[in-house]
C-alpha cells in the first residue's frame, strides 16, 4: 500500500508533499527446525518534503525519510557437503551427508539450518538543498545531508544443523539473543558554484565536499565458527574531503559551424582518512583469547587501533557530436578509485592496511532515432573497456607456523570490456518492441599468489575470468495498446523475456556452485489505465510465468568450511495492483 499527497500551503512560496509506503509478503523459504521463513518483505517507509522559494531567485528544498526493514532475511539451501572437510571433520556425528540426501528430496523451498535468521534495519535521512541565483550567469548551491543507519541480525551460513558458521542477533545492551549489531550515522556538506556562460554555451561547476562516518552507539558482531563464539567489537571513522570542477563548452560559442561539438572535462581530488579500533576475541568458556592481536594477551585486552589516509584524481573527459539533429556520437574516458581498508591479523606476516582500486574507462558511442519505411526507430549503442588495477582480493599464502594465512591484498589487475545496446522500434502505432543487449569480457590480467584449494598449489589466474560477470543479457519487451472505445480507458498488454548468462561465483573452482548456469524468465502483464474514464489505474500481473528455478547466487566454501549452498530466484507470482489519483494534479 502506498500513497502520496501534494499541496501548496502558499501558492508559488511553500508547498509539501508526503508519501508513506508498506508492503509485506510471505516468504518462499522455510526452515524446518522453529518455521521461519525466509525471503519474505516486510516493510514500512515514510517521506516528507518542504520546498520554499521566497523569491524567484532563491529555494530551499528539505526532504527527510525514515524506512524499516524487518525480515527473515534470504533463503540458504545446502548443496554440498565436502566428505573430508573440515565441518565434517569437526562434527562426525552430524551425519552431514545425510543432511544432504535429505536436502535434495527436501527441494528448494526448504532448509535444514538451525541458525537464527533475522534482519533489521532502520535508516533516517534528511537532505537540505539551498540555490540561490546569481548575477552575471552565477548560481550557488549547497547540498547538506544527514543519515542514521541502524542494522541488525543473523543467519546461518552453512545450511545445517551443525554449528558452523552462525551470525548471531546481538541486542544493544551487548547480551546474544542468538547477529551483530551496527550503528552508523554520516554527515555531509557540499558546496557549489555554477556558471552558465556564452548564451549556454559553456556551463560549469567549482565546489568542494566533506562526508563524516562514524558509529553512534553499540557495535558487535558475534558469530560462530566450528562450535567457538568469535566476537568483534569495532569503531570506524571515516572522513572523505574533495575539491572538484567539471565544464562543458558547445564550440559553437565560436563558430556556428561548430555548433553541436562539445568537450565536457572534470577532474577531483578526494582525500580519505580512516580511523579503526577494533577488539577481537573467542569465548572459549573460562579463557577468552585475542585474535587480532597475540594470543598471550585475552579480553579485555584485546584493543588494536589501526590509523590511513589515502589521496587520489579522478577525472572524466567526453567529446560529443550532433551529426545531425537524430544522431549523436561520443567519446568519453574516466578514472575512478574506491578506498582502502584494514586487516585484522593477530599473524604479523599479514600487512594491516590494503590500498585502494583504480579503474580507467573508455567509451565510445552512439545514440540515434531514424525513421525506416515509416516506422520509428530508436538506438543505442555503447562500446567500453576499463583497466582496472590494484583489485582488491583475497591472498592465501603458506604460514611458517602451519596452515594458510588469509587477508585482502591488491593482489590482481583485470581488462573489462564489451558492447551494450538498446534499440526501440514501433511496427505499428500500437505496438513498441524494446529490445536490449549487453556482451562482458571480463578478465583478470595477473593475479599471483593464488591458493587452489583442489591441489594446494599457489597459481597465477591471469586469463581467467572475473566472478559475477555474466558474458551475455538480453531482454524484449514488447507492449500493445488495445484499440478499444475511448470511454473504456488505456488498455495494454506487456510482455517481457529476459536472459541471462552463466558466471562464477568464486575463484576456486569447486564442485558445485561455483558456475552459476544461465537461465531465462518471462513476465506478463495488462495495464488497464484510466479504467471507465476513471482516476483508477489497474493491473494484473504474473512474474516468472514458467516458474524457473535458478540459482540466484551461491555460497561457496567447500574447500574452506566443508559445505556449498545456494539462493534461489523468486518462483512464479501473480497478482492485482489499483492505483487511484485525486485531486488538481
Amino acid at each position: 500500500l502506498a500513497g502520496v499527497v501534494n499541496f501548496a500551503a502558499i501558492p508559488d512560496v511553500l508547498r509539501f508533499r508526503f508519501s508513506a509506503d508498506t508492503r509485506k509478503r510471505d516468504g518462499f523459504t522455510h526452515q524446518l527446525s522453529d518455521g521461519s521463513q525466509f525471503d519474505n518483505i516486510n516493510y514500512k517507509t515514510y517521506r516528507a518534503g518542504m520546498l520554499f522559494t521566497p523569491t524567484d531567485k532563491i529555494s530551499n528544498y528539505t526532504i527527510a525519510s525514515f524506512t524499516k526493514s524487518a525480515n527473515g532475511g534470504t533463503g540458504i539451501i545446502l548443496t554440498d557437503v565436502n566428505p573430508t572437510g573440515p565441518l565434517a571433520a569437526a562434527f562426525p556425528t552430524f551425519g552431514l551427508q545425510a543432511q544432504l540426501a535429505e536436502q535434495k528430496l527436501l527441494g528448494i523451498r526448504f532448509t535444514q539450518g538451525t541458525g537464527p535468521h533475522y534482519w533489521l534495519t532502520k535508516t533516517f535521512v534528511a537532505v537540505n538543498t539551498t540555490t540561490v541565483e546569481l548575477p552575471a550567469g552565477l548560481t550557488l548551491k549547497n547540498v547538506a545531508s544527514f543519515q542514521r543507519v541502524r542494522a541488525n541480525g543473523g543467519f546461518d551460513n552453512d545450511g545445517t544443523n551443525a554449528p558452523g558458521v552462525h551470525y548471531l542477533r546481538t541486542h544493544y545492551t551487548g547480551h546474544a539473543s542468538g547477529v551483530g549489531e551496527s550503528r552508523n550515522e554520516a554527515v555531509t556538506e557540499e558546496l557549489q558554484l555554477q556558471g552558465n556562460w556564452l548564451d549556454n554555451k559553456l556551463n560549469w561547476v567549482v565546489g568542494g565536499f566533506y562526508q563524516n562516518t562514524y558509529p553512534y552507539g553499540y557495535q558487535q558482531v558475534r558469530v560462530v565458527q566450528f562450535g567457538v563464539l568469535n566476537v568483534t567489537e569495532s569503531h570506524l571513522n571515516s572522513t572523505s574531503s574533495a575539491v572538484f570542477g567539471q565544464g562543458t563548452l558547445d564550440f559553437g560559442a565560436f563558430s556556428e559551424a561548430l555548433s553541436g561539438l562539445k568537450l565536457t572535462g572534470g577532474y577531483r581530488y578526494t582525500w580519505d582518512t580512516r580511523h579503526y579500533t577494533v577488539a577481537v576475541w573467542q569465548e572459549r568458556g573460562a579463557t577468552q583469547p585475542c585474535v587480532n592481536v597475540p594470543a598471550t594477551r585475552s579480553y579485555p585486552n584485546c584493543l588494536a587501533k589501526l590509523d590511513r589516509k589515502w589521496k587520489a584524481g579522478t577525472y572524466n573527459f567526453s567529446l560529443d557530436y550532433k551529426l545531425t539533429p537524430e544522431i549523436l556520437v561520443y567519446a568519453t574516458t574516466r578514472k575512478g578509485f574506491k578506498s582502502g581498508g584494514f586487516n585484522v591479523s593477530a599473524n604479523v606476516l599479514v600487512p594491516t592496511t590494503f590500498d585502494p582500486e583504480t579503474v580507467k574507462d573508455y567509451e565510445l558511442g552512439v545514440k540515434a532515432d531514424f525513421n525506416v519505411g515509416g516506422m520509428p526507430l530508436r538506438t543505442n549503442v555503447a562500446l567500453f573497456k576499463d583497466n582496472y588495477k590494484n583489485i582488491q582480493r583475497s591472498v592465501f599464502l603458506p604460514n611458517p607456523a602451519g596452515g594458510i594465512l588469509t587477508f585482502l591484498s591488491n593482489a590482481a589487475a583485470g581488462t573489462i570490456k564489451g558492447v551494450e545496446t538498446q534499440i526501440t522500434v514501433k511496427p505499428t502505432e500500437n505496438l513498441t518492441v524494446d529490445v536490449t543487449y549487453s556482451y562482458l569480457d571480463a578478465t583478470y590480467d595477473d593475479y599471483p599468489n593464488f591458493l587452489d584449494s583442489s591441489t594446494g598449489r599457489i597459481v597465477n589466474l591471469a586469463g581467467k575470468p572475473l566472478p559475477f560477470a555474466p558474458k551475455n543479457k538480453y531482454g524484449v519487451n514488447v507492449k500493445y495498446t488495445l484499440p478499444v472505445d475511448e470511454s473504456w480507458g488505456d488498455l495494454s498488454i506487456n510482455a517481457g523475456v529476459s536472459y541471462q548468462g552463466h558466471y562464477l561465483t568464486t575463484d576456486q573452482v569447486q564442485p558445485t556452485v561455483y558456475r552459476i548456469g544461465d537461465y531465462s524468465l518471462v513476465n506478463l502483464g495488462v495495464n488497464w489505465k484510466n479504467f471507465a474514464r476513471t482516476p483508477l489505474d489497474v493491473e494484473l500481473f504474473m512474474t516468472n510465468v514458467f516458474d524457473r528455478k535458478a540459482i540466484a547466487a551461491g555460497q561457496v566454501f567447500y574447500y574452506s568450511a566443508g559445505t556449498a549452498d545456494a539462493s534461489y530466484i523468486e518462483p512464479r507470482m501473480f497478482g492485482l495492483r489499483f492505483r487511484y489519483s485525486f485531486g488538481g494534479g
